[in-house]
């Protein structure tokens, strides 16, 4: 009886200190002068002090603001959910990200998603899996980077086979870089176009060849040269493969 005593004054306080921090945030956030001064006003909502579940639905609310700022500070303020939270805060931190980053306004913006995903990979809830391995795909490198290190983080063996997959993609990108005739383009020789998307491609593929082996080496404690090796590595280990989470 102490205890859930105890349990159900601690949930009042908790619902007490998120309720005067929600109505601190109100009060200010519409007199704030310019983008970066709501986006500011954003931050405390993330602490420890006021993570609740009324604070996770405003920062939902936020991801979908038309200031990229307080976008990005939303999710900074979900991804610090990752720390001190119960599992079902988690989740939802996890839920509101996941509806954030569906929204047209960050899906075109690397800088929100770059966030996002690095906030799904320490919040570590199951719902992330299917929105990492989206990430791994996409075509901006930081946005895939962020991806890999979520990846890495989250240390999950459903995301092992994706990052493989991504491996044998850059490798086959950079091999037919080598090769003119397999791409259809001039020899590579050539003066380079920094915008064309073709060698934005072959940067992007280049520059996450380490990353994504680092984190099969991290997540496996395997070695292999390249993403043949690894796939057939992992035909015969994922029946029995265990990660080891903390």
């Amino acid at each position: 009886m102490i205890l859930l005593l105890m349990a159900v004054t601690l949930a009042l306080q908790d619902d007490a200190a998120a309720t005067e921090a929600l109505a601190t945030f109100d009060a200010a956030f519409p007199k704030a002068k310019d983008a970066e001064a709501r986006a500011a006003l954003v931050n405390p909502l993330g602490g420890a002090a006021v993570q609740h579940e009324k604070v996770v639905s405003k920062l939902n609310n936020l991801m979908h603001h038309n200031d990229k700022p307080v976008r990005i500070a939303a999710a900074q303020a979900l991804k610090a959910y990752s720390s001190n939270s119960s599992a079902a805060l988690k989740k939802s931190a996890t839920k509101a990200l996941i509806d954030g980053m569906g929204m047209a306004v960050n899906t075109k913006d690397p800088d929100v998603k770059e966030i996002i995903v690095g906030a799904l990979g320490v919040l570590q809830d199951d719902l992330a899996i299917t929105p990492l391995k989206t990430a791994l795909d996409d075509k901006n490198f930081r946005v895939a980077s962020a991806a890999v290190s979520a990846a890495t983080a989250y240390k999950s063996k459903d995301l092992i086979e994706p990052l493989i997959s991504q491996l044998k993609e850059c490798e086959k990108t950079q091999k037919a870089a080598g090769n003119p005739t397999l791409k259809g383009k001039k020899p590579t020789s050539a003066k380079k176009d920094p915008n064309d998307p073709e060698e934005l491609k072959l940067d992007r593929a280049i520059n996450l060849l380490l990353p994504i082996k680092s984190s099969l080496e991290t997540l496996t404690g395997q070695t292999h040269p390249n993403g043949d090796e690894w796939d057939k590595w992992w035909t015969k280990a994922r029946p029995n493969f265990v990660i080891k989470r903390e």
